[in-house]
């Protein structure tokens, strides 16, 4: 597996060393593994159509590894069929920014691209749905029924848009309504929680649906095929009898006359008129060429000169890309110099994380590892402690959160340590011995001289 070693931002092969920095990157990959995992667990909601549960697990797989291409696409197209354009588009373009090759994002975009007024119809249900929000904030749902009505029609996706709708018609009292457009979003997004709380509240009061409308809206057509049916008449027949066969028959005797006189008179005269045609057509021809010949040449250099200003433009876009990473950089370790003022030592070492160090200068990556050696020592006993007061209030699935971004803060550390163990105390709660194994390995391999590696090496031997 190939990592971003976190101290210099250089791709790794699977190492337990970084060969650039010189650095103990093997935490990362068990990092990487996590985001793949959530990813996996994206995808096979996805498949089912839990589409809110898969949108939590590519985020989790997002925050794991923000280079995890294949879980910001999917998270794109989930959005899209959300009806949520824009943050889709987003996705994929951060996407396509962090790896320009064979990325699918790309056609993902052009396909959007193609069709501009979809895109214009898209931002203006976005546009109907936040001026329903504020109506509904007005306690005015009348009016926000009617725009929520119109952003639908224009995007019959937009999830959010529906939930909404359904909440207008539930204030309302018109059950009905709302159960329609609850059953909507179901059929598309199983998990969708806003959408099962208006179901539970709406199943409570025995509600069925008997009107027309709302049986349209949860087949939803988004084109009424219309079958136009042409009826052809047929030609009458007039049976004009023997004067039709006399009339066919001088037209014959003329014809045969016409074709006599063609051949005698016609044919010599347009033969000559042929001949010259065609010595003006080759003379033609000849000029076409040559000037053919010439407007090549031209748009050959033209082409050449286009060619070279075209590698300047993409020269002087590169030196400005790289000058605006620059700033936004230098904006960002300023951001979290300013968080370890207020020792806001989390939000400060997450903001460090996401630094790209090779693009500050020597001065500031100076400064950026003097913080790194100030903060994230902090940042990673301040998150033990979250995690650890979690994990006594039984709330797990936190505190795991927590501890694995103490080794991320705090890597080889008695803190780090401490965290392990407690990861191991989780999976075996949740009968998972074979985690649990994993995480008090590491202990006895890594962390011999803490506290926590006898603790570990009893677990182990138990569970074994």
């Amino acid at each position: 597996m190939q990592v971003k070693c976190p101290y210099c931002n250089h791709s790794v092969n699977s190492a337990i060393i970084c060969e650039t920095c010189g650095e103990n990157i093997r935490w990362v990959e068990k990092i990487y593994e996590k985001s793949e995992l959530y990813y996996i667990k994206a995808y096979e909601c996805a498949e089912g159509r839990y589409l809110s549960e898969a949108v939590e697990y590519l985020k989790k797989a997002i925050y794991f590894n923000k280079y995890n291409i294949q879980a910001k696409n999917l998270l794109g197209l989930i959005y899209l069929e959300m009806g949520e354009v824009a943050s889709a588009l987003k996705l994929w373009i951060l996407s396509d920014a962090l790896c320009k090759e064979d990325n699918i994002a790309v056609e993902y975009m052009e396909k959007l691209q193609k069709e501009p007024k979809q895109l214009e119809a898209y931002k203006d249900s976005l546009m109907l749905y936040n001026r329903a929000l504020h109506y509904v904030h007005k306690k005015d749902d009348d009016v926000a029924v009617i725009r929520l009505k119109k952003a639908i029609n224009l995007n019959p996706s937009f999830l959010e848009a529906r939930n909404l709708l359904a909440f207008c018609y539930l204030l309302q009292k018109q059950e009905n309504k709302a159960l329609a457009q609850v059953l909507y979003v179901l059929k598309k997004d199983r998990s969708n929680k806003k959408a099962l709380g208006y179901l539970r509240e709406i199943e409570s009061k025995n509600v069925v649906i008997e009107d027309e409308e709302s049986r349209k809206t949860i087949s939803a057509p988004h084109i009424n095929d219309i079958d136009i049916s042409t009826d052809v008449v047929p030609q009458k027949f007039i049976n004009r009898g023997g004067l039709f066969s006399r009339y066919a028959m001088y037209f014959v005797f003329g014809a045969v006359c016409m074709f006599g006189i063609g051949i005698g008179l016609i044919v010599p005269s347009k033969t000559a008129s042929l001949e010259k045609k065609v010595y003006d057509m080759t003379s033609e021809n000849t000029s076409l060429k040559v000037e053919f010949d010439t407007f090549v040449e031209e748009a050959t250099q033209k082409a050449l000169a286009l060619e070279s200003n075209n590698q300047k433009l993409a020269e002087e876009n590169e030196l400005l890309k790289q000058q605006h990473n620059k700033v936004s950089q230098e904006n960002k370790l300023a951001k979290a110099k300013a968080y370890k003022e207020e020792s806001k030592w989390i939000e400060s070492a997450e903001i460090l994380n996401n630094i790209a160090v090779q693009d500050l200068s020597e001065e500031n990556q100076k400064v950026y590892q003097s913080l790194k050696e100030t903060v994230y020592p902090k940042a990673g006993d301040r998150l033990y402690d979250l995690g650890n007061n979690l994990f006594k209030q039984g709330n797990n699935v936190e505190a795991m959160l927590n501890f694995e971004k103490v080794l991320i803060f705090a890597p080889g550390t008695r803190t780090a340590a401490q965290a392990l163990y407690n990861m191991g105390q989780i999976e075996e709660k949740n009968n998972n011995k074979t985690k649990a194994l994993q995480f008090y390995n590491i202990i006895l391999e890594d962390y011999k001289d803490t506290n926590a590696y006898y603790k570990a090496k009893d677990r182990a031997e138990k569970l074994k």
